[in-house]
This record gives structure tokens, sequence and C-alpha cells, in this order.
């Protein structure tokens, strides 16, 4: 998976649901300051941490990871 194409789209889904980073990391049980170095890249979430987000955005993990339209990029 690469690490760029998933923060692009968790950031998309983000803005696109109007939320803060800190709004996000609070549903998902993260702080904030590790939610936003999954957004920048710096780290990749682990697969529960990719849940917690995918659920707090109330997004399929599908799109987080391959994008909306199901194609990597």
């Amino acid at each position: 998976m690469r690490r760029d194409l998933l923060s692009r789209n968790i950031k998309s889904a983000r803005a696109s649901a109007l939320a803060t980073q800190e709004e996000i990391a609070h549903k998902a049980g993260l702080q904030t300051a590790v939610y936003s170095r999954i957004e920048r890249a710096e780290v990749a979430p682990r697969l529960d941490t990719l849940v917690k987000i995918s659920n707090a955005l109330d997004v399929p993990i599908g799109d987080l990871v391959f994008g909306v339209d199901g194609r990597l990029t």
C-alpha cells in the first residue's frame, strides 16, 4: 500500500466531512499528533488504526486504501 495515496485519501475524506484533524482523531480514539502524522504520510497506520479512522470518517475502508474509484493510482 502506498502511504502517500492512503494519506491523501484520508485527508480528502476528512475534508469532505468538513471535520478537523482534532475531531477525527478524537472520534477514532487517537492522539491528534498521531493522526496528523498519518495524514502527512510520515507513518503508516496499523490495520486496527485504519479501521478506527474509517469508522470515524464514516467511509468504507476500501475508499481510504484504494480511493473512491477503487483504482490504485
